[in-house]
C-alpha cells in the first residue's frame, strides 16, 4: 500500500474524503469508497456545481472545518459570479 506522502505528493495537503457509494455500485463493500482529494481541486468541483457537500462526508473534524470553509468560499464565489453577471447585463441593456 502507499504512505500518504506517495499519493499526495510533496506539497499537497488532501481532505479526506468517504463517498456514500451509489446503490448500483455497492457489491461486496456497502461502506462506500475512502479517498483523498486536493482541497484546491474540492474547491474547483464545488464552485463548479460538480459536487455537492450532501454528496459526501468528512471523515474527520479537521477535514469538516477545511471543507466548510472551502464551501462558503465556493458558494461566495458563486454569488458574486451572478451579481458580476447581472451588472454586466444591465450595463448592455441601459441605452446609450
Amino acid at each position: 500500500m502507499l504512505d500518504n506522502e506517495a499519493v499526495r505528493g510533496p506539497n499537497r495537503n488532501p481532505i479526506a474524503l468517504r463517498d456514500a457509494g451509489i446503490a448500483a455500485c455497492r457489491e461486496a463493500d456497502e461502506g462506500g469508497i475512502e479517498l483523498a482529494i486536493d482541497a484546491g481541486k474540492l474547491y474547483q468541483l464545488l464552485v463548479g456545481g460538480a459536487v455537492s457537500v450532501t454528496d459526501f462526508r468528512c471523515l474527520d473534524h479537521v477535514s469538516k472545518c477545511r471543507v466548510r470553509t472551502l464551501c462558503l468560499r465556493a458558494c461566495a464565489h458563486r454569488l458574486n459570479e451572478g451579481v458580476a453577471g447581472t451588472a454586466r447585463r444591465r450595463a448592455m441593456e441601459r441605452p446609450s
